[in-house]
């Protein structure tokens, strides 16, 4: 796409979120989606996963943290406040397309795992209103399956995370479709990297053409 076509189709800043369990290949989707719409002449920004950052700037163990629930709701809601606080502010970038490596409801879900139910059921109740106005922004929440991954353990991914990559993402499957903030939902196949790259960037320009 040259600059003159780029121009006129981009007025606005498109949001796109990528959500999925552990082994799901969101991240390197996410990568290669990104430099798939930079070749096609798109100015791209990626947003990364608030969780890790939040854990770097304390320097805080996962081990830790997934051990001690009040560590971990900490960690949790911190994280949460600069997810949204990051998708507020994309929403009038000088980007045209920002993409979203996890979002609010993807802190929350995970949280099922490591919580006490009481306290997993007060959390969405606090910021449920949050996560409406979080899924509202985006033009498509991509949701991808886990795929056979064989190299899942990178340091971050608990084997319970693994373990449960299925049920969380029929989890997560059933949430979206609930939730009537959402304006489009895409499900992303277990398949090749090059046919999900494919298969995203596609449904990405449906949305942008739509717009122009």
């Amino acid at each position: 796409m040259n600059e003159e076509v780029k121009k006129e189709v981009i007025t606005i800043t498109f949001l796109f979120a990528f959500s999925g369990p552990a082994t799901s290949g969101k991240t390197t989707l996410v990568k290669q989606v990104a430099n798939h719409l930079s070749n096609m002449g798109y100015n791209v920004k990626v947003e990364s996963e608030k969780f890790r950052e939040t854990l770097n700037k304390y320097n805080i163990s996962l081990d830790k943290v997934r051990k001690n629930p009040n560590l971990y709701l900490k960690v949790e809601i911190e994280s949460i406040k600069e997810q949204f606080a990051s998708e507020i502010v994309s929403v009038n970038s000088k980007f045209d397309i920002v993409l979203f490596d996890r979002i609010v409801l993807d802190y929350i879900l995970y949280s099922v795992f490591y919580l006490p139910i009481s306290k997993w059921m007060e959390m969405i109740k606090i910021y449920s209103d949050l996560i409406k106005e979080s899924l509202r922004l985006f033009n498509i929440v991509f949701l991808c399956e886990p795929i056979d991954n064989k190299k899942w353990n990178d340091g971050f991914r608990s084997e319970n995370d693994v373990r449960n990559a299925r049920f969380h993402f029929e989890m997560m499957k059933n949430w979206f479709e609930k939730e009537e903030n959402v304006k489009k939902l895409v499900i992303v196949k277990n398949d090749s990297i090059e046919s999900r790259v494919k298969f995203v960037v596609n449904e990405i320009e449906k949305v942008i053409l739509v717009m122009k």
